[in-house]
């Protein structure tokens, strides 16, 4: 049973965000996710540093757009994922 505000953007929202898998698979890879989620923008900070030495602005707008991409990531793995978890009828 789950709550949703936009029922007709549930069955997307379990695709994406491995909505389809079992109790225990979900929660280790939603902290998986999350994980990595908080890890990628910082190394991608770290390493826009190394090579260009960029400025505060631009150092912000590098960790907005890897945090950002991390969810398009995630999402595509899920996507990825799902016909091979998932047993169509």
């Amino acid at each position: 049973m789950s709550i949703s505000f936009f029922p007709i953007f549930e069955n997307m929202l379990n695709t994406f965000f491995f909505g389809y898998l079992s109790l225990k698979w979900k929660r280790l890879v939603r902290v998986i996710s999350v994980f990595f989620m908080l890890i990628f923008p910082i190394m991608a900070a770290f390493f826009a540093e190394e090579v260009a030495s960029p400025n505060d602005y631009e150092s912000l707008i590098i960790m907005l757009f890897a945090f950002a991409s991390t969810f398009l990531i995630i999402g595509v793995i899920s996507w990825v994922l799902q016909p091979f978890v998932v047993k169509e009828d």
